[in-house]
């Protein structure tokens, strides 16, 4: 959907908001689940240290090489260095909590990083 046609919309916000940001939902999303009965396995439960690795993640890789948390810094970075491993921990924990929003058989529960890679190179 494009709201203003041809014209292309694109969000950039500093490093630090998307870190306090993630944090935040991930806050409200395990008290939230904490609220649920207990219908999953324990072990698939929102730790906190889960999400300190999350909120955490792309904070180091930018900030590493950068005094200044800039806008530019951050895109440059991106492009220069992609590393997705937060990318596919974050997809892990948002299928294990949104199993309504996998596109994936119903019946396919695997785990696998690299079938999951496989699926949405190919989508």
């Amino acid at each position: 959907m494009q709201p203003y046609g041809d014209i292309g919309i694109e969000k950039l916000e500093c490093v630090g908001y998307v870190e306090k940001w993630t944090g935040t939902r991930l806050r409200a999303l395990k008290l939230k689940m904490k609220a649920r009965a207990m219908e999953t396995a324990d072990r698939e439960r929102l730790r906190k240290a889960n999400y300190d690795i999350l909120q955490n993640s792309k904070r180091a890789r930018v900030k590493k090489r950068h005094k200044k948390c800039t806008l530019e810094d951050t895109k440059t970075e991106e492009r220069k260095n992609p590393n997705y491993g937060s990318y596919y921990a974050l997809i892990t924990i948002c299928r294990i909590y949104y199993p309504q929003s996998d596109t994936r058989a119903a019946g396919d529960k695997s785990r696998n990083f690299k079938s999951w890679s496989s699926d949405e190179d190919d989508a």
